[in-house]
C-alpha cells in the first residue's frame, strides 16, 4: 500500500512522531532498455497495471503518467516461435507469461510465494481445460531483487521466451527498470508486487508536510545499523512509531536492534516484507520482538472464510502440498485470478490492446474477495481496501481495524 495510505491509520498527531525504515533507493539509472523511446516520443499503446488487491502498484513511466497511466501493454507482435499465431506468446494451444522476480538471495520468498500463488490459479484453469482450449503458462526469471540484473531477465523473458506479457514482478527498485522496459516493448505488465508508487514523478514519498523521519539501510541487505544509529541520534521530536518498508529479514533485524530501547515502540510494516517469513523470523528471535507487530494487507487474512481464500487453499493443498498459506502467494493467487477473469471475458481472439480494453471495461467484477473490483480507462487500481491485522505472542495474525 502507499506510504501516504498508512500514515492515515496514525491519525494527525501521531504523524509528528512517526520515523520510516526505508531502504536506499537505487541510482535512477541503473540499467536501461535498449533502443530506448525519446523525450518526444509517447508510447504507441496505453500503458496499464491492473492489479486486484495491490494498493500501491507501480503506474506508468514518467511521460504516461501525467495522463494517469498506470501500467504496460502491447500491441500485436509476431513471434518467431509460433507460426500458427499472430500474437507473440499465444499459440492455439498455450498463453505464456513471464515473471522476474527474487528466487535467489534474501528476498527470494517473496519470488518463489508469489510465483506459487500464480501458478496454483493457473493450474486449477488449466485443469478445467484452460482459456478457450488454451493453456495458462508461467516462466520465471531470477533478478535476486537487483536492480542491475533486471534487464537481463526481462530480455530472457521477452526475447528468448516470448511471453505475451507479465506478470508478479516482485519489487520497487526492479519494477522501476522492469517498467520501462515493458512499456518500450509494448508489453503487458499486471499485477507487480510493490509497496511504493511509480506513477508521480519524482515518486511521492508519503504526501505529508509533516516532519518524518527517513531511517536508511542499504537494500537487500540486513545491515540497519545507520538506520539504528539515525533513530537513537534523532533530537528533534519523539518517535513513537515506525513504519517499515523494507524485506522481512531488514525488519525483523531492525525490530531485534531496537525492541529494547524503545519498549513502546509502534512497529507496522506494509505487506510488501513478506508477512509469514516477517512473523517466522521475530518468533525465532522470540515473543516479545513480535507481539504487537502490525502489517497491512492488500488480501484477506489467510485464516479467513471467504470464497476466495477457500480456493485458494485447496488448490494449494492439490498443486503444492505442504506449502502453507501466505499473504504472498494469496496475492499471487488474486492477481492471477483477476487476469484469468479478463482473458476469458476477452473472447478466443487475443491480443494485449484487446485484453487491455476488456479490463478497463471490468465493472464490479466479484472474485470472492469480500469487495468488488473495477478498473477504468482511468482508474487500474481494482480495489482500495487495506485489511489490517497484528501478530499476537503465538506468531499468528489477528485482524484489527484500522479506522
Amino acid at each position: 500500500m502507499r506510504l501516504s495510505s498508512l500514515l492515515v491509520m496514525f491519525g494527525k498527531p501521531l504523524l509528528q512522531r512517526v520515523a520510516v525504515l526505508e531502504p536506499d533507493s537505487p541510482p535512477t539509472q541503473v540499467a536501461k532498455p535498449s533502443d530506448p523511446l525519446t523525450e518526444n516520443e509517447a508510447p504507441a499503446t496505453r500503458a496499464l497495471v491492473p492489479t486486484a488487491g495491490i494498493v500501491a502498484t507501480p503506474g506508468a513511466a514518467p511521460r504516461a503518467a501525467a495522463q494517469g497511466q498506470q501500467a504496460a501493454l502491447s500491441p500485436i507482435s509476431k513471434s518467431p516461435q509460433d507460426s500458427s499465431s499472430a500474437v507473440r506468446g499465444v499459440t492455439d494451444s498455450e498463453i505464456r507469461f513471464g515473471i522476474s522476480a527474487p528466487f535467489t538471495g534474501p528476498a527470494k520468498e517473496l519470488g518463489q510465494n508469489m510465483k506459487i500463488g500464480i501458478e496454483a490459479a493457473f493450474n486449477v484453469a488449466n485443469a478445467k481445460g484452460g482459456v478457450y482450449g488454451r493453456q495458462l503458462q508461467l516462466i520465471a526469471a531470477d533478478d535476486g531483487y537487483e536492480p542491475t540484473r533486471t534487464v537481463t531477465a526481462m530480455k530472457e523473458l521477452d526475447e528468448r521466451d516470448q511471453v505475451f506479457g507479465l506478470i508478479g514482478n516482485v519489487g520497487t527498485p526492479t519494477a522501476a527498470v522492469a517498467l520501462p522496459y515493458a512499456l518500450d516493448r509494448k508489453m503487458l505488465f499486471f499485477g507487480a508486487f510493490t509497496g511504493a508508487g511509480l506513477r508521480n514523478d519524482p515518486p511521492d514519498r508519503g504526501g505529508s508536510a509533516s516532519p518524518i523521519l527517513r531511517l536508511n539501510y542499504q537494500r537487500n541487505t540486513i545491515d540497519v545499523d545507520d538506520a539504528v544509529a539515525q533513530l537513537r541520534q534523532n533530537r528533534g521530536f519523539p518517535i513513537k512509531a515506525v513504519i517499515m518498508v523494507p524485506t522481512y529479514r531488514a525488519a525483523a533485524k531492525f525490530i531485534e536492534k531496537t525492541r529494547d530501547l524503545y519498549p513502546d515502540m509502534i512497529y507496522t510494516s506494509v505487506s510488501f516484507a513478506g508477512s509469514t517469513a516477517l512473523a517466522e523470523e521475530l518468533m525465532l528471535l522470540g515473543k516479545r520482538y513480535a507481539t504487537g507487530v502490525i502489517v497491512t494487507q492488500v488480501v484477506p487474512a489467510v485464516d479467513g472464510h471467504s470464497s476466495l481464500v477457500l480456493d485458494y487453499k485447496s488448490a494449494l493443498a492439490k498443486y503444492f502440498p505442504g506449502q502453507e498459506p501466505d499473504y504472498v502467494s494469496l496475492e499471487g493467487y488474486v492477481d492471477a485470478n483477476v487476469l484469468i477473469a479478463a482473458l476469458q471475458r476477452n473472447g478466443a481472439e487475443l491480443d494485449t490492446e484487446r485484453l487491455v480494453g476488456t479490463l478497463e471495461n471490468i465493472r464490479d467484477l466479484d472474485i470472492g474477495l469480500g469487495t468488488p473490483m473495477t478498473f477504468s480507462r482511468s482508474e487500474h487500481q481494482g480495489v482500495h481496501k487495506v485489511w489490517g491485522t497484528q501478530l499476537d505472542e503465538t506468531g499468528h495474525y489477528q485482524p484489527i481495524d484500522l479506522q
